[in-house]
């Protein structure tokens, strides 16, 4: 295929500033299918000018699929795959916020246990009989300039459920609470 040069940008979501002092990596693997037993490797890395800009140049093999990405600290990881034809790639990488939870228990319904999830990740499954409430559950690291959601599950009677959701914006290196209200 030949030499390549992939330029791009890495950038803030929510405020669109450029991030400098960025290492970014363009990594080589094999093409799926039966014979893709490589795991990728890295075979370029630079770091971001004040401006957030990057190039990458190396020899695209048609064999190899490339991506390109970061890992910055501070902010969600960003990457993407390259095609033969694409020559620019803008990162845009999302900072980083909290959700500190909030757990209440507003009535006496027989619950047995209850699972919160934050941004669809399984956060905890909390033993309710014995569960200590009117406390802080958690604080948890979420991306950023972006709406998360809390959802829940509330189990009672052996077999009936209540479904909760919350969703809350979060702002870069906010601690947003959330009041999570169980039955």
């Amino acid at each position: 295929m030949g030499n390549g040069r992939i330029t791009g940008t890495v950038t803030e979501k929510g405020s669109g500033l450029p991030l400098s002092n960025v290492e970014v990596k363009l990594e080589r693997s094999t093409r799926s299918g039966e014979n893709a037993k490589t795991y990728p490797t890295i075979i370029e890395s630079t770091v971001t000018d004040e401006n957030g800009s990057f190039a990458l140049p190396f020899q695209m093999k048609l064999r190899y699929k490339y991506r390109v990405y970061t890992e910055p600290a501070e902010h969600s990881p960003a990457g993407e795959y390259l095609s033969e034809k694409k020559e620019k790639i803008d990162l845009i990488v999302s900072p980083f916020g909290y959700i500190e939870i909030h757990l209440h228990k507003t009535s006496n319904l027989a619950t047995e246990y209850a699972e919160l999830n934050v941004d669809h990740s399984n956060v905890v499954v909390l033993n309710v009989p014995n569960y200590p409430f009117d406390r802080i559950q958690g604080v948890y690291k979420v991306r950023a300039a972006d709406n998360v959601g809390v959802y829940w599950t509330q189990r009672y009677n052996s077999n009936q459920y209540k479904e909760g959701v919350k969703q809350l914006y979060v702002a870069k290196g906010d601690t947003v609470v959330c009041d999570v209200n169980l039955e």
